[in-house]
């Protein structure tokens, strides 16, 4: 079990720097745990990326959904 931060989702879900260490996370240990937080924090980090218009609307729900599913079952008070 990988306890992931808001970070390893981005990296995981939107090409970044850390794109390549979120995949390979993801193939060593498909089962991911979150802070309770992460959601909010990765809310933020998608409203900042449209604010600055490098993502649009359908895309950042995607990736909410997305991360969502990945760590169903899985959130946690710290």
């Amino acid at each position: 079990m990988i306890v992931a931060d808001t970070n390893l989702l981005v990296g995981l879900y939107l090409p970044s720097v850390g794109t390549g260490i979120a995949e390979e996370v993801l193939r060593k240990d498909p089962v991911w745990s979150v802070p309770l937080p992460w959601r909010g924090e990765l809310r933020n980090v998608l409203a900042t990326g449209m604010r600055s218009r490098r993502l649009d609307l359908d895309l950042a729900l995607e990736v909410l959904e997305a991360a969502g599913i990945l760590v169903r079952g899985n959130e946690y008070a710290v």
